[in-house]
């Protein structure tokens, strides 16, 4: 069996609005059992590149980024390259998820997600100082022959021994973002709105000073905090919360409860297509990932029509809701977001 028949990838993250309006609708089916007030668990969002090893008993251990099968050869950042020089420790850590959930592995592939971040592999954020590092936040588990992602789920890799997570191997630059700050926040469903002004106040905390750098040795700006809510013990709800300085969509609060209304599609693109998303789609097509045409190219005009492509995909991703609340279409957006791209283009080349 080839390893791309049992890829998996790390879903999107969405916003606080979105996901709490999603999660507000979910409320009212019954098959959810979900409580008028639920406990969010924050963990520090970290700015780098998402990873992940799976096992499973047809394949055996293999390495992908967000998108893609990797290995030796065809590599992103050194991240398979790390992970065979600790393929012991990683097949360790499949034993005991396995064992503790009882996962047949000759049905199932584990998949343990984490964050490749440190020197090298983004910019901007305190933990770029640190030697690179593979931070494990997420486990799920997929059945090998159901490629329907809803029969999916998610295990808790937070449980400790001694203080510290199991899943983990510090003195090899494995860690887990459970040994690292966490945060609770009790929302009300009916009144998600209330939770604002708490999200804004932890977020700019981390933005201000990134606390997984700062365990590290390392003091200065973080990205944001992850929040998720378990139920029925192995499924969760999940959104993010950035900080002013990574958020890729301009909006006048930090963690805006409602979408925008904007007065005209220029207004619209200013505050979509941001120096940051045009960075993150630099980053992504020519560094981070393999699969792309332009991965290790220098950036060149030419190349303009792939980045106006990415950013409208990224934008459709995260603001489809502002998009339809507006009445706008992609066919009036796109000269617009092309000429911005332009700019940025002639600007930063």
């Amino acid at each position: 069996m080839n390893p791309t028949s049992c890829f998996s990838s790390y879903n999107s993250i969405e916003q606080f609005r979105t996901m709490m309006k999603d999660f507000k609708k979910a409320k009212q089916n019954p098959s959810f059992n979900i409580p008028d007030i639920v406990t969010f668990t924050g963990s520090v969002k970290l700015h780098g590149t998402n990873a992940g090893v799976c096992f499973n008993n047809k394949v055996g251990m293999f390495c992908q980024s967000r998108n893609n099968i990797i290995n030796l050869t065809y590599d992103n950042q050194g991240f398979a390259f790390f992970v065979e020089k600790n393929k012991a420790k990683f097949e360790e850590f499949f034993k005991i998820i396995s064992e503790k959930y009882n996962i047949n592995l000759d049905e199932n592939t584990i998949s343990i997600y984490g964050e490749w971040c440190g020197e090298r592999i983004q910019k901007g954020v305190a933990l770029t100082q640190l030697p690179k590092c593979f931070c494990i936040f997420d486990c799920k588990i997929s059945n090998i022959k159901d490629k329907n992602e809803n029969t999916s789920y998610w295990v808790d890799i937070s449980f400790k021994s001694n203080d510290n997570c199991v899943i983990s191997f510090p003195s090899e630059r494995i860690y887990n973002i459970y040994d690292f700050d966490i945060y609770t926040i009790d929302i009300n469903i009916d009144e998600f709105e209330k939770a604002q002004e708490k999200l804004t106040e932890l977020t700019e905390s981390v933005e201000k000073c990134c606390p997984f750098a700062k365990k590290l040795g390392i003091e200065g700006t973080g990205e944001g905090i992850v929040w998720r809510y378990w139920y029925n013990s192995n499924h969760r709800w999940i959104f993010k919360t950035k900080g002013e300085m990574h958020k890729v969509t301009k909006e006048k609060v930090l963690i805006p409860v409602d979408t925008e209304k904007i007065e005209n599609i220029n207004m619209f693109i200013e505050n979509t297509c941001t120096l940051n998303r045009f960075n993150q789609a630099i980053d992504s097509l020519y560094k981070i990932n393999p699969e792309s045409k332009l991965y290790s190219k220098s950036v060149e005009m030419k190349h303009c029509p792939d980045i106006i492509n990415w950013i409208r995909d990224d934008i459709l991703k995260e603001e489809m809701q502002t998009i339809l609340d507006n009445n706008f279409n992609m066919r009036d957006i796109i000269p617009h977001l092309s000429k911005k791209v332009v700019k940025f283009m002639k600007n930063n080349l």
